[in-house]
């Protein structure tokens, strides 16, 4: 298992830097740094036709401290459970997961909802959201072992979905509890794992423009 999962974390590397070559091929493209607030983000339900969302900046709500270093956000990815960043295009929340990956220490799984768009039919289980369609070039034999291996370390694993905006479909509130070889939906099986019913030792971490945050169950 140790191999296998090695292997899936140099297939992982190698596709990171092929993204970050293309990313800067405008070598006049600026230095992003995002700056960061903790807020208060919601109660649950929609926003009234005609009003924009505005996070809170009561300072009570969190702890006396506004604006967050990138330093303390690494910190509350190593506490929390589940973490989103939110902001307007183009602000810098996929450079910030970036950045977040290659600094969270353990085993980094980086999907985006746009290429999570499958249609009702298609139905997929957790190891084939995670391994098989993210690493075909991997033998079947080492994904499986690769899975293995994430069952028995969840805390030693992270999930970024990134673009939440980006998806055709929603989370569920209540999503059917499927086993992990069940093969469901893609809405639930990213619902269960959001949930805490898959893999609930691992870190989550969701990026999305604020309106699609907005509709998401408590």
């Amino acid at each position: 298992m140790k191999q296998a999962i090695e292997e899936v974390i140099e297939a992982i590397a190698v596709k990171r830097k092929v993204n970050a070559i293309y990313s800067h091929q405008n070598h006049d493209t600026p230095v992003v740094t995002p700056r960061l607030s903790k807020v208060s983000f919601y109660e649950g339900g929609f926003l009234p036709d005609g009003d924009v969302y505005t996070p809170s900046t009561d300072r009570s709500l969190i702890g006396g401290q506004g604006d967050l270093t990138f330093e303390e956000l690494i910190q509350l990815w190593k506490e929390k459970r589940y973490i989103a960043l939110i902001g307007d295009p183009g602000c810098g929340k996929t450079v910030l997961s970036d950045r977040l990956e290659t600094r969270c220490g353990c085993v980094c799984f980086h999907l985006k909802f746009m290429n999570l768009n499958y249609d009702s039919a298609t139905l997929i289980t957790l190891k084939e959201l995670l391994l098989d369609f993210a690493h075909p070039e991997l033998d079947q034999h080492t994904r499986d072992l690769a899975f293995e291996w994430v069952m028995k370390n969840q805390s030693k694993c992270s999930i970024m979905l990134d673009g939440y905006d980006q998806a055709r479909w929603a989370m569920k509130e209540n999503p059917p509890k499927v086993s992990y070889v069940t093969k469901s939906c893609v809405s639930d099986v990213i619902s269960n794992l959001c949930c805490g019913n898959f893999l609930p030792m691992t870190q989550v971490l969701v990026t999305s423009r604020p309106y699609m945050m907005l509709p998401l169950p408590i």
